[in-house]
């Protein structure tokens, strides 16, 4: 069992993975971005932690007001959001230098091109 106001834990985890996650996503589909920021990737990447670090406060400060569900804020809850944003700078990084980020914004600006441009019917169940 955790101990309170313990730096590990499965909600720290979650903390961590969940702020990696929003800072890859957010880098990855900057397609929807201005083209001053989706052609910069040193600004791409600070809007990333941007959102990454709001989103960490926006849990804390619902977390503070129990608003929409009933949670203590925590200081160490908010390190590892911060720890998982910067751990999206490595892996963004290493994907960069490895050459994979085209690879995976060309899949994004597909699979996104694919799900814009459906062509949806309507048929009739028999």
């Amino acid at each position: 069992m955790e101990e309170e106001g313990s730096w590990t834990g499965v909600d720290k985890l979650e903390h961590f993975v969940v702020c990696l996650g929003i800072f890859l996503i957010v880098c990855q589909f900057g397609i929807f971005a201005p083209a001053s920021l989706r052609n910069s990737r040193p600004k791409r990447l600070l809007a990333a932690f941007a959102v990454t670090i709001f989103a960490g406060i926006l849990k804390e400060i619902l977390d503070w007001t129990q608003w929409f569900w009933y949670g203590d804020p925590s200081v160490k809850d908010f390190a590892w959001d911060v720890f998982g944003g910067l751990a999206g700078f490595g892996v963004e990084s290493m994907l960069h230098r490895m050459q994979w980020e085209p690879i995976t914004r060309s899949i994004a600006q597909e699979w996104i091109g694919r799900c814009t441009n459906l062509d949806v019917h309507h048929h009739a169940i028999d």
